[in-house]
């Protein structure tokens, strides 16, 4: 015992010579207003406050990173509203937001995720500074970067353009880049009979375009390229095409799906509002397209908007006929307008997943 208590008591004494050799303990000081002033850091949640016109706009933002693998059964906003009864701002049915790899392979399940970095929720007030007129005119909810896949709807029959469900009805505004697009059964016709050319593969050179969209149920989209036998038509025009056939948009800034778009939100205005563009800082900016350059951003309109900017429709192939006269195809080689009826777009909705769920 007499051993034991020596030990601890040796220990003891290095223990007080080691914290004198460190020199004296700092004890904690405390700070006045002005010095906490001049101290910076990180913190998990953001806010921002700026002014245009007569809005003032106050955002709180997180500074961190959502990972979603959701799927929502209908997703409808701004129904029986200014629209009028029965029609919705906004209407899509089994929306899938799933990562930018998600595969329609049966029971691929969720393998990567919908990312949303640095989400926030913003409000627009009318007349701030004024508490007699002051009036929340707005909000919305978005993320600064946004990459993934936003899934929508049934495809049973990929040659069946009347049996696809999904997008009843979308408002808001949408820069599409469609890649890899195929029409696999293009034909040059004379007097009606086929065919002078073809019926030959048609592929369609990368296109963006902007489209503004209020409660539509179709999109055109205009001005294509599309090269078949050595024959290029400069004018393609594939004409309210349903929006239900668009099953698959890919929420990023290039075609493989590894950078991230910017500035997508969904938003709800009581009238017409210009969101600012956090990524460039601008309420009345432009965004690039193939053939009309640098398109306008519009403001939001009176009720439920999504911007979806930067989005991509990949790979998508069409096997139903498409026949073109000969009068069309040769005013299509030095620019006249090749009209070609609506298609089903044959994309499959991505399936995450697992097990004998259907639509889980």
């Amino acid at each position: 015992m007499l051993k034991r208590a020596m030990m601890w008591r040796t220990y003891l004494l290095d223990l007080a010579f080691m914290m004198i050799a460190a020199g004296p303990a700092v004890a904690i000081q405390e700070m006045d207003d002005e010095s906490l002033a001049g101290v910076s850091g990180q913190s998990l949640f953001t806010s921002h406050t700026t002014t245009n016109g007569a809005f003032t706009y106050y955002r709180i933002g997180i500074d961190a990173e959502i990972l979603l693998n959701t799927n929502i059964n209908r997703l409808a906003l701004g129904c029986d509203g200014a629209a009028g009864t029965g029609i919705c701002d906004i209407d899509l049915s089994r929306v899938r937001f799933a990562g930018a790899s998600a595969s329609s392979t049966t029971d691929s399940g969720p393998a990567t995720d919908f990312l949303l970095r640095r989400p926030y929720i913003e409000f627009a007030v009318k007349n701030a500074g004024t508490a007699a007129s002051r009036e929340l005119s707005g909000f919305r909810v978005g993320a600064v970067e946004t990459l993934g896949m936003l899934s929508i709807g049934e495809n049973p029959n990929i040659n069946d353009l009347n049996d696809d469900a999904g997008i009843q009805r979308l408002t808001g505004f949408m820069t599409a880049t469609l890649t890899n697009t195929r029409l696999t059964d293009v034909g040059v016709t004379t007097f009606g009979a086929c065919c002078v050319v073809g019926p030959t593969t048609a592929t369609v050179s990368s296109h963006t375009q902007a489209v503004t969209l209020r409660r539509s149920t179709t999109a055109t989209f205009s001005r294509m390229t599309a090269t078949a036998s050595g024959i290029t038509l400069n004018n393609v025009w594939l004409n309210n095409e349903p929006l239900d056939n668009v099953h698959n948009i890919l929420v990023a800034g290039n075609a493989t799906g590894t950078t991230p778009t910017r500035d997508f939100y969904i938003s709800n205005q009581k009238e017409t509002l210009a969101w600012q563009s956090i990524s460039t800082g601008l309420f009345n900016g432009c965004i690039n397209t193939t053939k009309d350059g640098c398109v306008a951003i519009p403001a939001a309109e009176k009720g439920w908007w999504m911007y979806l900017p930067q989005v991509q429709l990949p790979n998508i192939t069409s096997n139903q006929t498409v026949r073109v006269s000969t009068l069309e195809a040769v005013g299509g080689i030095f620019g006249g307008q090749v009209d070609i009826n609506p298609v089903d777009l044959q994309q499959l909705p991505v399936d995450n997943c697992y097990g004998n769920l259907r639509f889980c």
